[in-house]
């Protein structure tokens, strides 16, 4: 299930020196929310993760499958009021492989940090 325009949408995009990076907005009306938690609603990690792909699959215009998490480290919680950007920085392809570190800010706080890896789906 694509969370794009459903959970989330993108706001802005713009390129850095060694990626892009990205402004989201939540939807603090989704069902994700209602669930995970009622009265404290927090974005899941896998969401986080789920999202990072999508926009790396959008950038790339080729679909991805995830193959490894060789890093997660979540250090704040995300609710939906938050407009975290995830910020893509050395990203990495190598043939059908590809790499990318993802940190995910809001208002100069870090909220999580991710070294993902890829493999383009042809």
């Amino acid at each position: 299930m694509r969370l794009k325009d459903n959970l989330y949408r993108v706001v802005t995009t713009e390129p850095t020196d060694d990626g892009f990076r990205c402004q989201i907005r939540l939807d603090a009306d989704h069902v994700i929310y209602k669930a995970h938690f009622p009265q404290n609603p927090v974005t899941p990690g896998v969401c986080l993760m789920q999202m990072a792909k999508e926009m790396m699959e959008e950038r790339l215009g080729r679909r991805l499958q995830q193959k490894e998490v060789p890093g997660m480290k979540f250090c704040r919680t995300i609710t939906p009021d938050v407009e975290p950007i995830f910020i893509y920085s050395k990203l990495v392809a190598d043939g059908d492989n590809v790499s990318v570190k993802v940190s995910v800010e809001a208002n100069g706080i870090k909220y999580a940090n991710m070294t993902l890896r890829f493999e383009i789906d042809n």
